[in-house]
């Protein structure tokens, strides 16, 4: 075997690997702990769609939240200058961009109740779409039956949902000016029920000297 600088190129492979074999280490580990957080951060937005996936949940700000951090979730990885985005990444961003198309569209200022179903139903398919291009990126074996009919929201939720909603437009009438308040004086005064208030006297108009 050949030597160089007088030491043998087996005894230089020795050095060589002990000098870089700590390095490589760590840059392993790290490699390895950025892939797990990459995914830690992909479940963690796959969660909560989940959880928020029924339609009344999706105007939440959680749900919102979580739409709007995809494209930095999913983006993929940069190494050497270089974008190494996956196929599945590729294919959720692909879902995701139809899906905020869609999410944009303008219908008019009075859509009939035709174009809102439809609009709705189309919406929720392209977001079915979406989540179950995101489980196949995480390793989630969900088929689009259970992301679509595998959801629980209480009924008690939609109707307090409904009611903040109305009570949030009444205010808003109000304080425009499009609605009145009415209250009940004799019972805010104690007096029975029934009572009838009789209007405050008006004051007497002065005389006009001239007359």
């Amino acid at each position: 075997m050949g030597t160089f600088l007088g030491v043998e190129v087996k005894d230089w492979a020795v050095v060589i690997s002990t000098c870089l074999g700590p390095i490589l280490a760590v840059q392993a580990q790290k490699l390895v702990e950025g892939l797990r957080k990459a995914r830690d951060l992909k479940v963690e937005l796959f969660t909560r769609l989940m959880a928020t996936r029924p339609i009344p949940a999706r105007v939440t700000a959680e749900h919102v939240r979580a739409l709007n951090l995809i494209d930095i979730v999913f983006h993929g990885p940069i190494r050497f200058n270089s974008l190494r985005r996956s196929k599945t990444e590729q294919d959720v961003l692909n879902t995701w961009h139809e899906y905020l198309e869609h999410l944009g569209k303008d219908l008019g200022p009075n859509p009939s109740d035709a174009v809102g179903t439809a609009w709705t139903s189309e919406g929720g398919e392209l977001f079915i779409n979406m989540l179950h291009k995101m489980a196949i990126d995480v390793g989630y074996d969900f088929d689009r039956a259970l992301l679509k009919k595998g959801a629980y929201y209480p009924r008690a939720h939609d109707e307090e949902s409904a009611d903040n909603n109305n009570v949030r437009k009444a205010l808003r009438d109000l304080l425009a000016g499009n609605a009145v308040l009415n209250v009940n004086i004799a019972a805010l005064a104690g007096l029975p029920p029934g009572t009838q208030i009789e209007p405050a006297p008006q004051p007497a108009q002065p005389l006009d000297p001239a007359e």
